[in-house]
Parts: structure tokens; C-alpha cells; sequence
């Protein structure tokens, strides 16, 4: 399994930007040598592989696509833009969870 991260970086009141990586904290550390005001990780959550990480990632980009400044940096405060991801995976979760009781209550019904 090869765990990438979907991350938030920048300041707590915005701008942020939302990502993938394999280590967010070097990202964390590149992004800060070339942004013109400090920048910080504020959030990361482990994602089984890159195509899962790129599907929130991208979910976040056109959710909130109104606040984009550039490329991934969007005018947002951090606690949306966490609460807003971290939305998305407890959905993911409890649909996969759905899907397994569905799967276990056909099986009932076929035995």
C-alpha cells in the first residue's frame, strides 16, 4: 500500500492550499521557502493510494472552486477547508459501510 497524504498548508485565516503527497511536511517546508508569508501544515489525513487522495483532492478543488485564488491556493480559512475534507471522508466511509451490510444482508437472503 503506498500512503499518500491529502494536506492543508498556509495560515489558519486563509489562503490555504489543498494537495496530495507522500510528505507533506517537506511540501509543507518548499512552499514556505517561496511564499511571500509564513506557511504551516494544518492538516493532513493518510489515503490508501494517490487515485483515492486525488479523488478528495479534487472533490475540494470544485467544491470550492468560488474561492480559488490560484492554481491549488483558494481564499478560505482552515477550519472550512479541513471540516470540508474531512466531510468527505467520513461520507466515503460510511458509504463503503453501507455497502458491506448491503452485501451481508443478500447474502442472507440467498441462503
Amino acid at each position: 500500500m503506498d500512503i499518500v497524504y491529502i494536506y492543508v498548508i498556509g495560515q489558519e485565516c486563509g489562503p490555504v492550499k489543498v494537495g496530495i503527497s507522500k510528505k507533506p511536511w517537506g511540501r509543507a517546508s518548499t512552499i514556505g521557502t517561496s511564499a511571500p508569508f509564513k506557511v504551516e501544515l494544518l492538516y493532513c489525513h493518510p489515503m490508501n493510494d494517490r487515485e483515492h487522495a486525488r479523488r478528495h483532492e479534487q472533490w475540494f478543488h470544485r467544491a470550492h472552486w468560488d474561492k480559488r485564488t490560484s492554481g491549488e491556493w483558494f481564499n478560505i480559512e482552515s477550519d472550512e477547508a479541513i471540516e470540508s475534507i474531512q466531510i468527505t471522508i467520513t461520507y466515503e466511509a460510511t458509504l463503503a459501510d453501507a455497502e458491506v451490510e448491503d452485501k451481508a444482508e443478500s447474502a442472507r437472503w440467498t441462503q
